[in-house]
């Protein structure tokens, strides 16, 4: 039996998810790393504001992905996104992006705060 066509996709997705992760943190320590201090408000807001989205983005694309293979495997049902599938990294994406930017706003992010 042939794989519906959103499965080819659903391991590229959390790839990319992990690897936008990896790569923004993995950013974050080679800096700490290269100046021996740690940055500067500005630049650690920076820092947290992608790190921390792109965790959020792994965590809920993960999530979605497991209750869509769930469903399919247990029910039988499937949830074909086909054109749709932006939807799936809108909704994996914006949360996290939100908190973040109204934690900045009101001052909430820091090396002692959130």
């Amino acid at each position: 039996k042939l794989l519906p066509p959103n499965a080819k996709s659903r391991p590229l997705y959390r790839s990319i998810s992990d690897l936008l992760f990896a790569v923004v943190h993995c950013l974050d320590h080679a800096y700490i790393l290269n100046k021996k201090v740690y940055p500067s408000k500005p630049v650690g807001l920076a820092m947290g504001f992608f790190v921390t989205t792109f965790l959020g983005y792994q965590i809920m694309v993960t999530t979605v992905l497991s209750l869509q293979t769930f469903s399919k495997v247990f029910y039988n049902f499937e949830t074909p996104l086909g054109v749709y599938e932006y939807r799936l990294h809108v909704f994996a994406l914006v949360p996290s992006a939100l908190m973040m930017t109204v934690s900045a706003v009101f001052n909430a992010v820091g090396p002692n705060l959130y």
